[in-house]
């Protein structure tokens, strides 16, 4: 679920990025508004009813997933008259009362004075009292706050007021609760906001087979270079003439040498990931403590620095993302197979009435 879009219908679909199978969108303006729910391709999702907002505040989708019916609501509140808001959209969720339903999104207020770093305004007691309500009518709950009674994080960065908030919540069924494994405050990277998750069962996975292939970005360095070649001349000086078949020996080469790959790229991935697990670490440290000491500069700058490293290493990723995306169309391009069938059976849907 995303908020500010900032996107009209045109603009919307660079949303469909290479995991993304549905975009639903209620749309604002270049400015402002704006809210979109993304669904990844491998989810067996079909849309029954989307209720878009004409003001982009907010869109409802019920659809069928696996044979069960779902709600998806996915708002972005206005920073006043919330309370209003919240009454108008429980009158709309009404409708889905029977139905699981999930509601995530900037609800602009702080339930309660733990959700500030700083004095509470005096306009949090009506607002929380307002959000309490809309929890009671749509039969949801704070899932984070649920798992979390007296924990203090935030999902809101004010530069202006140099304070911490939590103003982004994910609602789920009261009857969900119980299937609920787990649910966290990311760090604030791209935006002001921090991305929250909820894993929860039942959960509809698609397992498929997939065929190894060299990772071509690994030829460029010089470490694995040097290690191939001296394996490769390690190998054919033990079993050049250790038997008469010389086919046998480069089919046994090949399988051997993917061997060396694989274990040599298994290693460097798993050093890659606990380089930026120990910066995310590193990450969630500056940041509990900068909401701790919000005026310490040190503390700020430390962030700022560690925040920019990860950014780096999730720039790289999105970039290999992208190569393989564009290998993936280069290689389907012409041939009539999963991509050709996924298009069309999309341009069909489209077509129906």
């Amino acid at each position: 679920m995303v908020q500010e879009t900032h996107l009209n219908n045109d603009e919307s679909l660079i949303l469909k990025q290479r995991w993304v199978g549905q975009v639903f969108s209620a749309y604002g303006n270049s400015a402002s508004r704006g809210v979109s729910i993304l669904i990844s391709k491998n989810i067996l999702f079909k849309p029954l009813e989307v209720i878009p907002d004409k003001d982009g505040r907010y869109i409802i989708v019920l659809a069928s997933l696996n044979n069960n019916k779902w709600v998806l609501t996915n708002i972005y509140s206005p920073d006043s008259g919330q309370a209003n808001f919240l009454t108008n959209l429980s009158v709309l969720s009404s409708r889905f009362s029977n139905i699981p339903i999930i509601i995530g999104g900037d609800f602009n207020l702080a339930a309660r004075p733990i959700d500030r770093s700083k004095q509470p305004p005096p306009t949090d007691g009506a607002l929380g009292s307002a959000f309490d309500e809309f929890q009671t009518t749509t039969c949801t709950t704070d899932i984070w706050r649920c798992l979390n009674t007296n924990t203090r994080e935030y999902t809101f960065y004010s530069k202006v007021h140099n304070s911490y908030s939590r103003i982004d919540y994910l609602l789920l069924s009261s009857q969900m609760v119980e299937n609920v494994v787990s649910s966290e405050i990311h760090n604030i990277l791209i935006s002001n906001h921090t991305p929250i998750s909820v894993s929860f069962y039942p959960s509809f996975e698609v397992n498929s087979m997939k065929l190894w292939r060299l990772n071509n970005s690994i030829l460029r360095d010089d470490k694995f270079g040097d290690l191939v070649k001296g394996k490769i001349k390690e190998y054919f000086d033990l079993n050049l003439y250790s038997i008469n078949s010389i086919q046998t020996i480069w089919e046994a080469f090949k399988a051997t040498c993917r061997g060396w790959i694989i274990s040599y790229t298994t290693a460097k991935k798993r050093e890659e990931n606990e380089r930026k697990k120990s910066i995310k670490d590193e990450l969630n440290k500056l940041e509990k403590g900068h909401m701790r000491e919000p005026n310490n500069q040190a503390l700020r700058d430390s962030l700022l620095i560690c925040r920019a490293q990860l950014q780096e290493i999730l720039h790289e990723e999105t970039a290999f993302a992208l190569f393989k995306l564009r290998r993936k169309h280069f290689e389907s391009g012409d041939k009539a197979g999963k991509m050709l069938s996924m298009r069309l059976i999309q341009t069909s849907n489209l077509k129906d009435i």
